[in-house]
């Protein structure tokens, strides 16, 4: 008798944690750190849902390149496109903040065009907003650059 309880015990475990119809479903889906940089260079490693892979590919992400993937849909990121504009520019400016200070610096570029777009600056105010912010470059970065949220707080100030 305590062989058959055995036997039926293992049965239903085995049946609990290996369900047949798994055999015939999907593949699992990854569920590692889904993208970024991290995930583009440690997913070709053997054995890569492993925790040390996974561990890299967290720790390789956190660069501050994630940020910047999850925003613009690169690097096996992909998005909803429902992103509010204030992290869409956070994302912009974490992505791109050396260039976006040589810019401010000049008054004028591409980059600087884009971010004014992100905040919903009208193309025919550009120039204007430009130089306003290249009167006030040297007051934002007098010491270190500013942190994004920073920076683009007071890039919003009339």
């Amino acid at each position: 008798m305590k062989d058959y309880i055995i036997i039926v015990r293992m049965a239903t475990l085995c049946l609990i944690f290996f369900h047949p119809l798994d055999l015939l479903a999907e593949p699992n889906p990854d569920t590692g750190p889904g993208c970024g940089l991290g995930k583009q260079v440690w997913s070709n490693y053997p054995k890569y849902k492993s925790i040390a892979p996974q561990m890299m590919m967290a720790s390789t992400n956190v660069t501050g390149s994630y940020w910047f993937a999850i925003a613009s849909g690169t690097s096996g990121c992909t998005n909803d496109g429902y992103m509010m504009a204030e992290h869409k520019a956070i994302g912009f400016v974490t992505a791109n903040l050396e260039n976006i200070s040589q810019e401010l610096a000049q008054g004028h570029g591409e980059h600087l065009t884009s971010l004014a777009e992100l905040l919903g600056i009208h193309n025919t105010r550009h120039d204007s907003t430009f130089a306003l912010w290249q009167d006030r470059y040297s007051d934002w970065f007098r010491n270190n650059p500013p942190s994004p949220e920073v920076l683009i707080l007071a890039l919003r100030e009339p």
